[in-house]
């Protein structure tokens, strides 16, 4: 739960519009880890009970926001590549892009269908994170 509550608080500051409460980085991990990663390669420090309600917070406080931002991380040799996505994300943007909010999209639908990988509670907020998503793409098209 903690987890989950430090990620209300950074999307929460990041709804001020305060620059220097710039936190997308940590959207784009909480993001990468809840849903770009197939369940059966989550490591035990990953957990999607905790994972999931945190991203579908993202979209709950920002995810207006999130659905314009155009984002992408430097890359290289001496950066690495932070906002590189995870197994289900090779080939994208490193950062965020309309195509990878459609994937997260997706995912919070699949994964509130699973059988036996989380909650009721936590399907639950799947399912009203991947509504939200659709509220918002209905809004701008």
């Amino acid at each position: 739960m903690r987890f989950v509550n430090a990620n209300k608080f950074a999307a929460r500051l990041m709804a001020t519009g305060e620059p220097v409460f710039a936190f997308s980085f940590f959207a784009l991990v909480t993001m990468r880890t809840a849903l770009e990663i197939p369940v059966a390669q989550l490591r035990s420090d990953q957990p999607l009970d905790a994972f999931l309600p945190a991203a579908a917070a993202w979209i709950a406080l920002l995810g207006s926001e999130i659905y314009g931002w155009d984002e992408e991380f430097e890359q290289g040799p001496l950066v690495g590549a932070k906002g590189r996505g995870g197994p289900l994300w090779q080939e994208g943007k490193h950062g965020f892009c309309e195509e990878r909010w459609n994937l997260w999209r997706e995912r919070f639908g699949e994964l509130a269908e699973m059988e036996n990988a989380i909650s009721e509670e936590v399907k639950g907020l799947a399912r009203q994170a991947e509504e939200r998503m659709s509220q918002i793409e209905s809004k701008v098209a």
